[in-house]
């Protein structure tokens, strides 16, 4: 870093870098923002916002029922068939939707879009956070957050995934929480960690690992260290009342009965069946059925390559050190410790966090489907085991005099996913490296979200004089949804439409969940010929057809 005129003690340096950055990151995001479309998932996590804060209303402020009732018509909250789903920040976003009194669906949509984005943002932050933390050096902290927004699936996914992305965000803040409460056990720390992971939890229940993990390495070091618990006796106790406190308030579906409940969201979590075919390798198989590989071969095709090289290296050293440290376990000798420091504590906790879940869902045949979304959470700790990688090669090169080629080569591959970026947008969330062959759509899921909708129908729109466009979904895509994000003239102008005779233009993004492209919906007829296909890279993921 040095050689680039970045000193770790200039504090003038440090400023500027670091707000360099942030500025820009908050800048160009604010700008293009408003370019991406509706995800299939949105009107139904808007729906369990509004669900939520309906029951909290109905709880607290009953009065207040009908101006729920006079935005959105919503079931009761325990009769919906996905009840149990965590709803912490859908149903901020509901409360703020309603308390602006925003009517406009484009608005409204561009809104949560933009409020998921600044969560990301703000994850962003911690995860330099918990660089500077680790290392001790601003520099690292900022080139993991470089390494984060520079992942173009999740930059692009930012936006507008209000599942994954935001449950991975809570999980880094969460994250860095957490190895500051078990690097000193103060009370601070304690409360602090005790509501970031309650909070996450209440968006997806894995975010509860965290928690047992801490639990684990107190035990651990209550057992290597005389005097450990009652030393961090007070700390320790808030962490464990508070913990469940807060997951309950913040997840209204508990609230009825917080035990049984929360046991009854851990089972459905667990046992998620989803009735849907994906495409791996050029066959479609159930979400269910998906083979132990999946999750890995989906994180090696969708992760920039100099990511993965250095994870791979780092994780070898981590795993290895891991490894010894158990095997040479000893009572008796300090120095046989699990890690020696806290910086190896921390190390292992990162370690683990990746590995635990990923083992898990290998050996679980869990329900996976659309890639590797549902385990985003494990991102951050991939990252910081690649940062991990980068400081030891580093040191490595230094000591040869080496290593600012080695530095010049991370920029350069940095520029270069910088300019693929703005090559893919707004469709970097089907970006796939070149692993993944030359054309990854006919092996693999491309646009499941439907982000592309929108650009397909703006280019109807923007081509073609007709006051009415009559349009076919010839896959496995809600055109409906995407137009929420038009303005009131332009859906005007929409009429989506279920069967071919009636339409004059057919629209096609490659998503079959039946599994079978060759169905008769499916089929686009001889009187409609190919007027465009777009294209993200070297990935096809829509077609336009117009009637002949």
């Amino acid at each position: 870093m040095k050689n680039f005129f970045l000193e770790k003690k200039n504090k003038l340096h440090k400023t500027f870098a670091v707000t360099i950055f942030f500025v820009t990151l908050l800048t160009i995001s604010s700008a293009i923002f408003d370019e991406y479309g509706i995800s299939i998932d949105e009107a139904q996590n808007r729906s369990l916002g509004f669900m939520n804060l309906k029951y909290i209303y109905q709880v607290f402020f009953p009065s207040k029922v009908l101006a729920i009732d006079s935005i959105i018509s919503v079931p009761e909250l325990h009769e919906f068939h996905s009840k149990s789903h965590g709803a912490a920040i859908v149903t901020l976003f509901a409360y703020i939707e309603s308390a602006f009194n925003i009517v406009e669906t484009k608005k409204l949509y561009l809104l949560r879009h933009y409020l998921c984005f600044v969560l990301f943002f703000i994850s962003v932050y911690f995860f330099y956070l918990i660089g500077k933390f680790r290392y001790n050096d601003w520099r690292i902290g900022l080139l993991g957050s470089v390494f984060l927004v520079l992942s173009p699936r999740i930059f692009a996914e930012s936006f507008y995934n209000i599942k994954d992305i935001v449950f991975m965000s809570l999980f880094i803040i969460s994250l860095y929480c957490c190895l500051k409460f078990i690097n000193k056990p103060n009370i601070k720390h304690a409360i602090f960690f005790s509501l970031t992971s309650a909070i996450a939890t209440d968006v997806r229940i894995m975010g509860i690992m965290l928690t047992v993990l801490v639990i684990f390495f107190l035990i651990f070091m209550s057992f290597r260290q005389e005097k450990f618990i009652k030393n961090h006796l007070t700390s320790i106790i808030i962490f464990l009342i508070f913990t469940p406190i807060f997951i309950v308030i913040f997840w209204p579906y508990l609230w009825q009965n917080p035990p049984i409940l929360f046991l009854e969201a851990f089972k459905n979590f667990s046992s998620f069946w989803f009735n849907i075919q994906s495409l791996y390798f050029g066959n479609y198989i159930m979400a269910q059925d998906v083979p132990w590989h999946y999750p890995l071969v989906w994180i090696t095709i969708t992760t920039p390559i100099i990511y993965l090289v250095l994870f791979i290296f780092g994780f070898y050293i981590c795993m290895t050190r891991f490894l010894k440290r158990l095997v040479n376990l000893d009572e008796k000798k300090d120095l046989n410790d699990l890690w020696r420091g806290k910086k190896e504590m921390c190390d292992l906790l990162i370690l683990l966090s990746f590995l635990i879940p990923i083992f898990l869902v290998m050996i679980l045949s869990s329900t996976l489907y659309d890639g590797w979304r549902q385990l985003y959470f494990l991102y951050p700790s991939f990252l910081l085991l690649s940062i991990y990688s980068f400081t030891k090669i580093d040191i490595f090169l230094k000591k040869r005099n080496l290593n600012k080629y080695f530095l010049i080569l991370v920029i350069i591959l940095l520029i270069s996913n910088v300019f693929n970026m703005a090559k893919m947008h707004p469709y970097q969330n089907v970006y796939f490296n070149y692993l993944a062959g030359k054309n990854p759509e006919k092996n693999f899921t491309a646009d499941y979200w439907g982000l592309s909708n929108k650009q397909a129908m703006e280019f109807i729109l923007s081509t073609d004089s007709d006051e009415i466009y009559k349009i076919y979904p010839a896959s496995n895509t809600d055109l409906y949804l995407s137009t929420l994000i038009f303005s009131e003239d332009e859906k005007k102008r929409i009429e989506i439409v279920y069967e071919k005779s009636e339409a004059n233009y057919i629209i096609s993004n490659g998503i079959y969940w039946g599994g079978n492209p060759k169905d008769d919906f499916a089929i686009i007829p001889e009187n409609f010929k190919l007027l465009k296909e777009i294209k993200a890279g070297r990935t096809k993921i829509i077609s336009i057809f117009k009637k002949i």
